[in-house]
């Protein structure tokens, strides 16, 4: 397998990374606010931080799966769940 290669077919990651994304939300949304201040494993963030930061990068990778998006045929079933992954990341920045 070349580097680039997945070893995964693109609409079964794209479903993992979704049902992935959904239970993060779901667990943020059931934080205390006490436990939003809780450290994490990396000592530097607190739980606000490392899901700031999760959420920055699930953005920037939904921004990227636009942009390839546009430039060759859409996926529906890859544009579907890069949509819902948008929604779920919206969710997340109201917390």
């Amino acid at each position: 397998m070349n580097p680039r290669e997945s070893a995964l077919p693109r609409p079964v990651a794209m479903r993992l990374a979704a049902t992935e994304y959904d239970r993060c939300a779901q667990m943020f949304r059931s934080l205390s606010p006490p436990q939003w201040a809780m450290p994490t494993d990396c000592p530097a963030w607190d739980v606000r931080q490392m899901a700031g930061h999760m959420l920055a990068c699930s953005a920037g990778m939904a921004a990227e799966l636009r942009r390839s998006s546009s430039h060759r045929s859409p996926r529906p079933h890859s544009l579907r769940l890069a949509r819902e992954r948008n929604r779920n990341d919206v969710t997340l920045m109201r917390l």
